[in-house]
């Protein structure tokens, strides 16, 4: 009896431990969160309102952003707009809403080139052709540049690009 009880209590233990540790992890935003919110921001800044439509013709109020595993503290909102990750999980329905066609970001990591820390925000125009199947074409991209300063990465300029 003595026996299964460890035996329950040490197999529980690993679940437990792992449970609390992500919920913790998960609650907590770290420096390097901030700068890619940060390089959101900035991107949202440099945006053409213009050229982000929907197919409808109206302004667009949700930005698409590539999910990758850096970007899961990323806010639901930001300056005005809906933040949503598209992944594979999620890819086809999102499309679907969205007339199969929709500008997607992809934010690179954060690199270190030339003695500056950056994030390169890629825009591109995504279309979903069949399930597997999706078509990109870059329409433009945002840099967001950062100096290490202090113990701390701190913002320094904005470059933009496009084809």
């Amino acid at each position: 009896m003595k026996q299964t009880f460890l035996l329950i209590v040490t197999s529980l233990i690993p679940f437990f431990g792992l449970g609390q540790d992500a919920v913790w992890n998960h609650e907590r935003a770290t420096e390097t969160d901030s700068l890619y919110r940060t390089a959101i921001e900035k991107f949202i800044g440099e945006m053409d309102p213009l050229s982000d439509t929907t197919s409808k013709g109206e302004a667009a109020k949700t930005i698409f952003i590539q999910a990758e595993n850096y970007l899961s503290m990323l806010p639901s909102h930001l300056e005005g707009y809906e933040i949503q990750l598209v992944g594979y999980g999620n890819r086809e329905d999102v499309f679907k809403q969205n007339g199969y066609h929709l500008r997607l970001i992809r934010i690179s990591p954060l690199t270190l080139k030339n003695g500056q820390f950056q994030i390169t925000l890629s825009s591109y125009n995504a279309e979903l052709k069949r399930r597997k199947h999706l078509d990109l074409a870059l329409s433009d991209w945002t840099i967001v540049l950062f100096n290490f300063k202090d113990g701390h990465l701190i913002y320094s300029e904005t470059k933009r690009g496009g084809v």
